[in-house]
C-alpha cells in the first residue's frame, strides 16, 4: 500500500512538472513585470531576454523532473528505485528554495509539492504489506 501511495504522488508531482511551464508561459506577463521589478537597470530588450530563459529553463528543469518521476513510478512499481526515488525527491525539495526566492509566482504550491515530495521519501521507505492474499491451493 506504501509502494502504491508513493507512486500516485510520484505521478502527481509528475503533472505539476508538466503544467508549471505551461502556467508561466501563459503568464509570461506577469513573469516580465516581476523581472523587471527585480533588475530596474535592465532595458527593455534585457527584460525579454530574461523571460525567454526564465521560460526556456523551466521547461527543461520540468520535463527533466516529470521524466524521472514517470520513470520512478515504474521502477517502484517493479520493487526497485528506492534510493533513485529518494535522491530525485530531495533534490526537488531542495531546488524547491531556488523556485521560493525567484519568483513569488507559485509560492502558494511550492510548499505543497515540497511536501508530497518529502511524503514520497517517507513512503518508499516504510515497510510495505502485500494487500494481496496469496493463493495457496
Amino acid at each position: 500500500m506504501t509502494t502504491r501511495a508513493a507512486r500516485f504522488l510520484l505521478i502527481a508531482v509528475a503533472l505539476v512538472h508538466v503544467v508549471i511551464p505551461a502556467i508561466m508561459w501563459w503568464q509570461r506577463g506577469q513573469l516580465h513585470d516581476q523581472i523587471a521589478r527585480s533588475n530596474p537597470d535592465l532595458p527593455p530588450a534585457g527584460v525579454d531576454g530574461a523571460v525567454q530563459i526564465a521560460l526556456i529553463a523551466a521547461a527543461v528543469f520540468h520535463a527533466v523532473f516529470a521524466i524521472l518521476n514517470v520513470w520512478l513510478t515504474r521502477r517502484l512499481g517493479a520493487g526497485r528505485g528506492r534510493i533513485a526515488t529518494t535522491v530525485v525527491q530531495l533534490l526537488a525539495a531542495v531546488f524547491s528554495i531556488v523556485s521560493w526566492r525567484s519568483s513569488p509566482m507559485f509560492h502558494a504550491v511550492i510548499p505543497v509539492v515540497t511536501a508530497l515530495e518529502l511524503l514520497t521519501v517517507v513512503l518508499v521507505w516504510l515497510p510495505s504489506r502485500d494487500t494481496r492474499r496469496s493463493a495457496t491451493p
